[in-house]
């Protein structure tokens, strides 16, 4: 994957090659022409984000759309799902995501998500 990225030391822009994965990826097919994705990052309540993790999910999701092998979607969206603490810590980087999920609230219907995370 390749990014546009401002030098820490110089603020020039530089190209950032980066091999990166999207946790989850979901294609929806609403019967309307469209095909709408979900790219999901799921983090864990003492994990962090890789250098410019965020900006990479952006990325990836406007070059990989139209691919076949990928579902061809026409449209999407970037998530981020993750403890609340996670995302108070976090919170100038996850707001680079489309949107936003707690585990806290996903647990209302799932029960796992209320488990302890290391």
């Amino acid at each position: 994957m390749l990014l546009a990225v401002p030098n820490a030391v110089s603020g020039e822009v530089e190209t950032l090659v980066r091999e990166c994965e999207t946790d989850i990826l979901a294609v929806f097919d609403p019967c309307d022409g469209r095909r709408l994705a979900l790219h999901i990052e799921n983090k864990l309540a003492r994990g962090s984000f890789t250098d410019h993790q965020p900006e990479l999910y952006r990325a990836r999701k406007n070059r990989w759309k139209g691919r076949d092998k990928l579902g061809a979607y026409t449209d999407a969206t970037t998530v981020l799902i993750a403890p609340k603490e996670f995302y108070e810590r976090f919170r100038d980087r996850a707001a680079i995501f489309d949107s936003y999920i707690s585990h806290e609230d996903i647990a209302r219907y799932i029960p796992e998500f209320s488990a302890p995370s290391a």
